[in-house]
């Protein structure tokens, strides 16, 4: 039992957006299972970077919970729909869903990777997602 998780817990109750993102990315640093409940609440978050950094936190803590959130962040139509993104905001996402994806070992995930390794304009993102599909079994 760590003794961060429960006052982070109350953070996301927060009316400020950021410190209910930064209570969301730090219970993600932490990786209890205490903090998961919490997290899949967050999930539904009026702010998207709070959702999408909820579902981070989960596949951290290998619960599959956000799996439509990554599959989201793996698709840059989607972040696209975001124009406060710009491309350098939209690649740093897209990276970070790519590292958590192996914890979770889901097969859309994976299909998902093997078309960024196949596709993707950034080298930066093929690259990642080739590393993330050898974690897969």
């Amino acid at each position: 039992h760590d003794p961060a998780v429960r006052p982070l817990i109350k953070l996301l109750a927060h009316d400020v957006p950021n410190v209910r993102l930064q209570a969301v990315i730090s219970l993600g640093k932490i990786n209890n299972p205490e903090s998961i409940p919490s997290l899949k609440q967050m999930m539904e978050d009026p702010e998207a970077n709070v959702r999408w950094d909820a579902a981070v936190a989960l596949a951290k803590q290998k619960d599959k919970s956000g799996q439509r959130i990554l599959l989201d962040l793996l698709n840059r139509n989607y972040l696209d729909s975001f124009p406060n993104i710009d491309e350098i905001e939209q690649v740093q996402a897209m990276l970070v869903a790519i590292q958590v994806a192996p914890f979770i070992q889901d097969m859309e995930l994976k299909k998902s990777l093997v078309q960024l390794k196949k596709d993707d304009p950034n080298l930066k993102i093929r690259e990642a997602a080739r590393k993330a599909l050898t974690q897969f079994e």
